[in-house]
C-alpha cells in the first residue's frame, strides 16, 4: 500500500510539473506515467486491464460505475501492459501480442508473435516501444518447469509492419526484469544485479553506458530526466539530465 501512495505521490507532482515535457517514449497512457510491468490503464474513456489469460476492457464513462465490455482471451500468462499511439503492446510468459485500440475503444488483434521457446521455458516479459522497435526482456524463472531453459536477454524486434513483428537483435543480460526508454537510452533492472543502462542508437551495437549494483531492481519509469527504480524494499530516483554523469539522488524505504 506504501508504495502505491508513494507512486501516486509522485506521479502527481511529475504531471503537475509544467516546465517539464513527457517523453514520447515512456508515455504509457496519454500523459500518465506507468512502469512496464503495468496491468491496468485507463486511456480516454475506457479502462484496459489484464489477467494470467485476458485483456479487459472497461467503459469508465461514469467514473462512479465501471462497466466491462469487452473480454478475449490471449492465452495464459500474461504479464504486462504498454500503450503507444492507440496500440497496446501485452507480454505475456510466450508471446507479444499487439492491439489496436484506436477505432472504438475495443481492442483489435493485429498480431501474436511467438517468442519460440522451449517447450517449457517460463519467461518474464515486458515491453516498451517506440515508433520502429519494440524492446522485450526475457528471463528465465527458477522452478522445476523451467529447469530446461536458460534465457536471459534483451529481445528487439522490428515493429514498422505492426502486423508482423520482426526479431532482429539480442542482447545477453542477467535476469533482466522491467524496461524503461526514453530515445535512444535504455533502461534495464536486473533484479539482484541492478540497473544497466543501455544506449540502444545502433542495435548492432549496444552500448553499456552505466551499471548501479548493490541493490534489487524490478521495474523503472523515465521522464525527461527523472528515473524512478522500483525495488521491493526501496524507491530510488537518479538524475539522467545528463547522460556523462547520471547519478543517484534519493532512496526511499518502502517497508
Amino acid at each position: 500500500m506504501r508504495l502505491i501512495i508513494l507512486l501516486s505521490s509522485f506521479l502527481l507532482l511529475v504531471n503537475c510539473s509544467g516546465d517539464q515535457n513527457l517523453s514520447e517514449s515512456s508515455d504509457n497512457s496519454n500523459g500518465t506515467l506507468s512502469g512496464s510491468y503495468a496491468n491496468i490503464l485507463a486511456i480516454e474513456n475506457f479502462l484496459y486491464l489484464i489477467s494470467d489469460s485476458d485483456i479487459i476492457t472497461y467503459d469508465i464513462n461514469t467514473g462512479s460505475e465501471p462497466k466491462e465490455i469487452n473480454r478475449q482471451n490471449l492465452g495464459f500468462g500474461v504479464e504486462s501492459l504498454f500503450h503507444r499511439g492507440g496500440i497496446l503492446f501485452i507480454g505475456s510468459q510466450t508471446a507479444l501480442h499487439i492491439y489496436d485500440i484506436s477505432s472504438s475503444g475495443i481492442p483489435f488483434e493485429l498480431s501474436t508473435t511467438d517468442y519460440q521457446l522451449f517447450q517449457d521455458f517460463c519467461s518474464s516479459d515486458p515491453v516498451v516501444t517506440n515508433d520502429s522497435l519494440a524492446y522485450v526482456t526475457l528471463s528465465t524463472q527458477i522452478t522445476r518447469a523451467c529447469e530446461r531453459a536458460n534465457v536471459n536477454e534483451l529481445r528487439f524486434y522490428d515493429i514498422k509492419d505492426i502486423n508482423e513483428p520482426t526479431l532482429v537483435g539480442r542482447y545477453p543480460m542477467i535476469e533482466p526484469k522491467g524496461l524503461g526508454l526514453d530515445n535512444e537510452i535504455l533502461f534495464v533492472c536486473e533484479k539482484s544485479n541492478g540497473l544497466k543502462i543501455l544506449n540502444v542508437k545502433d542495435i548492432s551495437k549496444v552500448e553499456e553506458l552505466y551499471h548501479f549494483d548493490g541493490f534489487e531492481a524490478f521495474d523503472v519509469i523515465p521522464r525527461a530526466g527523472l528515473l524512478l527504480v522500483i525495488g521491493p524494499e526501496n524507491l530510488y530516483q537518479f538524475d539522467y539530465t545528463d547522460l556523462s554523469d547520471i547519478k543517484l539522488i534519493s532512496e526511499i524505504s518502502l517497508l
